[in-house]
């Protein structure tokens, strides 16, 4: 594969959805094998770092509630969040591929998603 998007819809305002994907103390309770993870700054935001047992990812876009793009430090894996508002709900677009055209090694899988659903509907 190489490329992979998936869409996931969640009954749940935009900045809960947002703030709660992005946050490395969650994000591993959704992407399994990301182990423990650290942002380098305390406010989340283009430059910043996070490390995780997969690698290191810099911010290289990004805007609040809307948009937040990952590059690998090490690679030339490149993956995206899309949130956009529909309906009271907030829709997930997350895209990620290998920017020199190669396979991707280990795609996130779309029961990540439903697993990130699942957690943030129950706590919202």
């Amino acid at each position: 594969m190489k490329t992979n998007r998936l869409e996931v819809m969640i009954d749940a305002p935009i900045s809960s959805v947002f703030e709660f994907t992005l946050d490395p103390k969650y994000r591993k309770s959704w992407i399994p094998n990301l182990g423990e993870e650290t942002v380098d700054s305390s406010v989340i935001g283009l430059g910043t770092k996070y490390q995780n047992d997969v690698g290191t990812y810099l911010v290289t876009d990004y805007e609040k509630n809307v948009f937040m793009e990952l590059s690998s430090t090490k690679s030339s894996y490149i993956c995206s969040y899309s949130f956009r508002e529909h309906e009271k709900q907030t829709k997930i677009t997350y895209f990620e591929y290998m920017e020199d055209g190669s396979e991707l090694d280990s795609p996130i899988l779309e029961s990540s998603f439903t697993t990130l659903k699942e957690l943030i509907e129950t706590n919202n």
